[in-house]
């Protein structure tokens, strides 16, 4: 078994998380962890995070518990964010070193926080 993994079924794995953004898709925790997956892996991803991985009706708009908690999702060099809390400084920090180093623009709710 693979050091770095721990297997969940036969096909999901966990891996280590990062301290920097390595890839277009994953999860950016408040305490400034990424944590890669497949483009179309964040849900099952959520779901090995320990989170609960169904959509949550919150008024009009479908949202999940890791986005509530505050962690980034990053998919195709796109970072959102839908929660009430503000970005951590470790969040901002690792967002604008990797758009700097990819030349990747940063996300506009991002913007007013660097200036």
């Amino acid at each position: 078994m693979n050091a770095k993994a721990q297997p969940i079924g036969h096909e999901h794995t966990l891996d280590e998380p990062q301290r920097n953004i390595t890839g277009p898709d994953g999860w950016l925790s408040p305490e400034g962890l990424f944590y890669p997956c497949a483009h179309y892996g964040h849900i099952t991803l959520a779901y090995l995070l320990g989170f609960d991985p169904r959509p949550q009706d919150i008024g009009q708009i479908t949202r999940f518990e890791i986005e509530q908690a505050g962690w980034v999702k990053v998919s195709a060099d796109e970072f959102y964010r839908w929660s009430t809390l503000d970005p951590t400084q470790c969040q901002l920090d690792m967002i604008f070193d990797y758009c700097m180093v990819n030349k990747v623009a940063l996300p506009p709710w991002m913007k007013n926080k660097t200036e």
